[in-house]
């Protein structure tokens, strides 16, 4: 009897559709709650660091590179966020030393007035209520450059 996928084989017992893991359930009824989420939180350095800086760029490779740039820095922790929220939740969990945000995120600014930063601008802004405690730094801008800033900055 050959099988209706016609390969010779007797029919095997597959559901219609697959259930969902417990894991996805799990991100659905969390995204459907409401509550802000965080995102994985981004590590480099050492976990028992004091010095913390937190990253908030929109873009996902502004992370990454800003993380490659900084990883040599082994007596900082950098943890990352994509929006101001998650931004804000981090900074409660992870109290930082440093900020560095793009034009897109400067309002983190604001909230964290306490806290030195770093504005990554596409272009050299004017002096601006929210940017005059700010180092600003220029794109593009090299790996030294973001690294003496940091460094002058935690000094």
């Amino acid at each position: 009897m050959s099988s209706p996928r016609g390969d010779g084989d007797a029919p095997h017992d597959v559901p219609a559709s697959p259930s969902p893991s417990a894991r996805v359930r799990l991100e659905v009824e969390i995204l459907a709650s409401g509550h802000p989420v965080l995102a994985p939180v981004t590590y480099v350095g050492a976990e028992s660091a004091r010095r913390i800086i937190l990253v908030c760029a929109a873009e996902a490779d502004v992370r990454q590179y800003l993380n490659e740039c900084l990883r040599e820095h082994a007596d900082v922790r950098i943890v990352a966020a994509s929006t101001v929220p998650e931004a804000i939740a981090l900074a409660r969990a992870y109290p930082p030393r440093l900020l560095i945000v793009d034009f897109a995120s400067v309002a983190l600014a604001s909230v964290l007035s306490d806290v030195r930063g770093i504005l990554l601008a596409d272009e050299v802004l004017q002096q601006s209520a929210q940017a005059e405690s700010l180092t600003i730094l220029a794109r593009p801008f090299s790996a030294m450059s973001l690294s003496l800033a940091v460094d002058r900055l935690l000094a």
